[in-house]
């Protein structure tokens, strides 16, 4: 007789990614996706997003071996959104040092003219987190060049890409470029005013 699969919807991953990491979570997003003789996903839940759940919760818990293999695994899936845990993948990689590495992932996203601005910017904050002040501003600069090239420059992104560009500017000591003396309203969040 045949075993009944439980369908598991979004819902159902979006509950356990409320509260702390634990390991238990952990286990119930990868026995979700791995055990598809008892649970099966629903058609709106691609593998990769209780597993990239699950490799956030394994790097807050301070396992990056687990976390960089099971964020490899969520890429992998055929249904995979594009680069939905390269963030994960490059912080691992920044965590343990290995900048290089770190950059590497990132050649793909930083070629792609289509890539989702909301990724651009969590590689810049991680770069710059990670104290990487060149590496972040490129990426905010690319964020900014990207919603350009989109017609987006007054959107609430484009705006938040100009701060952090600023920000990691000022924060590294950094001369003023024309960029920045254009940038008014980064310096009225920073409350600074342009050199004479």
């Amino acid at each position: 007789m045949a075993t009944t699969r439980v369908v598991i919807s979004e819902e159902d991953v979006d509950a356990v990614g409320f509260g702390d990491a634990t390991h238990e979570k952990v286990e119930t997003l990868l026995r979700w996706v791995r055990d598809t003789e008892r649970f099966e996903l629903a058609p709106s839940v691609p593998a990769d997003y209780p597993l990239a759940m699950a490799s956030d919760f394994l790097m807050q818990l301070g396992d990056l071996e687990a976390a960089w293999h099971v964020a490899a695994e969520a890429e992998r899936d055929p249904r995979a959104d594009p680069y939905r845990t390269l963030a994960n993948l490059v912080e691992v990689r920044l965590r343990q040092g290995r900048a290089d590495d770190a950059r590497e992932l990132t050649n793909a996203a930083r070629a792609d003219p289509d890539v989702d601005p909301l990724i651009v910017e969590q590689i810049g904050e991680l770069f710059e987190r990670y104290d990487l002040p060149r590496d972040a501003l490129r990426w905010f600069t690319i964020g900014i060049r990207l919603l350009e090239s989109a017609g987006a420059a007054d959107t609430l992104q484009y705006d938040v890409f100009c701060t952090a560009r600023f920000r990691v500017r000022r924060d590294a000591g950094m001369p003023w470029d024309m960029f920045d003396r254009d940038d008014v309203r980064s310096q009225e969040i920073f409350e600074v005013s342009p050199p004479e």
